[in-house]
């Protein structure tokens, strides 16, 4: 880091609002300094948005998950990163696990993101995921190479 303080990035959504939840983490990578825009749904496949790094200004493609606030699983977390990957949305995913809690309490912790990798590390084909960010309430975990 350049010493300088980060200001906050912007969220275009001139072409397509982002769901509730997806509002959420773009709004998270926006207070960090990216600039981050909603893609169009669409019958093709496509991630939830693009993501410019301004501080190195690049673009990523990023696929947003987001487990149901109840009732989800470590499993379950880590089948809908495999389903973004199985549908090609992306290559970079961000995983939110903020106020995600399973019926152990499990998913909420850093061990628990730590396991959600592992299951989905073990299911990878090479090069198929270049990137997986775990957001939690106290934690923000980054796993490849992205911002």
């Amino acid at each position: 880091m350049d010493g300088r303080p980060r200001l906050p990035g912007r969220i275009d959504e001139s072409r397509w609002r982002f769901k509730p939840r997806e509002r959420k983490v773009a709004e998270y990578l926006a207070e960090q300094g990216n600039d981050v825009t909603a893609v169009p749904e669409s019958t093709s496949k496509r991630p939830d948005a693009l993501i410019n790094e301004t501080r190195r200004g690049v673009d990523h493609r990023v696929e947003f998950k987001s487990p149901r606030p109840t009732g989800d699983t470590r499993r379950r977390a880590a089948a809908r990163v495999r389903e973004a990957l199985d549908r090609e949305q992306a290559r970079q995913i961000v995983l939110d696990l903020r106020d995600i809690h399973d019926s152990r309490g499990r998913l909420e912790t850093e061990d628990g993101a730590r396991h959600i990798v592992e299951k989905v590390r073990g299911r990878l084909s090479p090069g198929e995921l270049d990137y997986l960010r775990i957001i939690g309430n106290t934690f923000d975990l980054t796993f490849g190479e992205f911002p």
